[in-house]
C-alpha cells in the first residue's frame, strides 16, 4: 500500500509539473522481466491459501530470496535512472534485517496488533513467522532496520521501505519529466 499511494503521488507529482503520462508507457525498462518474475513469487508465497497449505519454511524462504535477488538485479539493470539506486538500497537493508534474523522480518507487536487479525497476533506471539514476518524481540538484530514505523490505517514499515517507496517515486518523477531514454 505504501509503495502505491507513492508511485500514484510520483504520478500525481509529475503531471502537475508537466510531466508527460506517455513518457511512462514508453520508457524501455531494463530486464523488466525480472521485476514481473519477482512480484509473481512474492504473490505465490504471500497470501493466505499458501500460509494455510505450505506456511512459513525453507520453500517459502528459498522462493522470497529468490524474489528479492531479482529486483535487486533489476534495480542494478537501471541504475541509471535517478531512483532505481535508492530503490536498490531499500531492497538492501529490507534483504539485512531478514537475514540478520534467520529469513522473517521482525516487526513490531505494538504496530502489527492494529493490522492483523487476533489469530495471526496469537501465531506471532507463539514463536510462529506469518508470511516474512516475526515479532521483535530481544535477540532481534538490526532493530533499526525492521518493520518499526507504523502508519495509521496502512501497515508498519522499515527504513527500507521508506527507501524503496522514495526511490520509486523519483524514478517516476524523472521518467515523466525528461525525454533521455537512460
Amino acid at each position: 500500500m505504501f509503495l502505491t499511494v507513492s508511485v500514484l503521488l510520483a504520478v500525481l507529482v509529475g503531471l502537475a509539473r508537466g510531466g508527460k503520462w506517455s513518457n511512462l508507457g514508453a520508457f524501455k525498462f531494463k530486464k523488466i522481466w525480472l521485476v514481473v518474475i519477482a512480484l509473481a513469487m512474492q504473490l505465490l508465497v504471500f497470501n493466505s491459501i499458501w500460509d494455510r497449505h505450505v506456511g512459513p519454511g525453507m520453500q517459502t524462504s528459498l522462493i522470497y530470496w529468490a524474489s528479492i535477488i531479482l529486483v535487486v538485479l533489476f534495480a542494478l539493470a537501471n541504475a541509471g535512472v535517478k531512483g532505481f539506486r535508492l530503490l536498490g538500497a531499500g531492497v538492501l537493508l529490507n534483504s539485512l534485517a531478514i537475514a540478520a534474523n534467520g529469513g522473517s522480518m521482525p516487526s513490531s507487536l505494538e504496530a502489527l496488533e492494529k493490522i492483523l487479525t487476533a489469530e495471526k497476533i496469537d501465531q506471532l506471539v507463539n514463536g510462529m513467522a506469518s508470511y516474512n514476518v516475526i515479532l521483535i524481540s530481544d535477540t532481534t538484530k538490526l532493530k533499526y532496520l525492521c518493520d518499526i514505523f507504523y502508519i495509521p490505517g496502512v501497515n508498519v514499515y522499515s527504513i527500507g521501505d521508506g527507501l524503496i517507496a522514495v526511490g520509486a517515486f523519483l524514478a517516476i518523477q524523472q521518467i515523466m519529466l525528461f525525454r533521455k531514454n537512460y
